[in-house]
């Protein structure tokens, strides 16, 4: 019993772990083996990350799972290799088990691997690479359905309604929490982030988008549109939901 705090952390600790090496290898395969690095350190010395990934919290799992599988899904669209695809859906798979807020990211993942392409090949390899991403998603999906057989999915379904939007107020209103939680999470960047970093991060983007397009654009993509889903949808929400879109706002940082 004397090792529960120690035992407890760990897990978010070996989780960060896998997250730096994700992040580094992101980096090095969209950019450079040095914008790879530089990521990583960010990554490190990141305030949020490095606060959260000492915590007895799911968010550290749901963060590193996420970026592997999105290492893999640009992997799979640039090298079209069947191995890429498995392990892009597998790791996405395990993004599911960890909570359900990686949903967002089954359309996010096939849309970062789509882009990798350059637009003039993209007619040429639309079906290898599409029967690849189809394999991952009935991957990732086979794993999170997994959860049914468990006693506690009926317990999961309840928590999970406490905390977003049903579906008919989404039907009915569907923006109406979204600008007020769009400044909750704006703030939390701000605090997390620091001002310097945030409006650094917002300049690499420009910048990216004019040098480095299609990465560019895939890494806002992967940033803000989970932000904004979540605030769309969010009944209630909390600072560490920001924590899994960190790693993408660190890459373009590092380019």
């Amino acid at each position: 019993s004397d090792w529960y705090l120690l035992a407890g952390r760990l897990a978010s600790v070996a989780m960060g772990l896998i997250g730096c090496l994700a992040t580094f290898k992101t980096g090095e395969l969209l950019f450079s083996k040095r914008a790879g690095v530089i990521s990583a350190i960010l990554y490190i010395m990141s305030p949020m990350l490095l606060f959260y990934d000492r915590m007895a919290l799911f968010d550290s799992s749901l963060t590193a799972m996420l970026i592997t599988s999105v290492y893999f899904a640009l992997r799979t669209g640039k090298t079209r290799k069947l191995r890429d695809g498995l392990l892009w859906g597998f790791f996405l798979g395990l993004a599911f088990l960890s909570k359900p807020t990686a949903l967002v990211f089954l359309p996010l993942t096939v849309f970062a691997a789509f882009m990798t392409i350059p637009f003039k090949d993209t007619k040429k390899q639309l079906a290898k690479l599409g029967a690849l991403s189809l394999l991952a998603i009935v991957i990732a999906e086979i794993m999170n359905n997994l959860q049914r057989i468990s006693s506690a999915y009926p317990a999961m379904i309840r928590k999970n309604q406490q905390f977003q939007q049903p579906i008919s107020e989404l039907l009915t209103n569907p923006f109406a929490l979204t600008l007020g939680n769009l400044q909750g999470f704006f703030s939390w960047t701000v605090s997390y982030y620091t001002w310097p970093f945030f409006v650094f991060g917002l300049l690499a983007f420009l910048y990216g988008f004019r040098q480095k397009s299609q990465a560019a654009v895939s890494l806002f993509i992967l940033w803000f549109v989970p932000l904004f889903l979540l605030a769309t949808v969010g009944r209630e929400i909390f600072p560490r939901y920001i924590l899994f879109v960190v790693p993408y706002f660190l890459l373009i940082v590092s380019y």
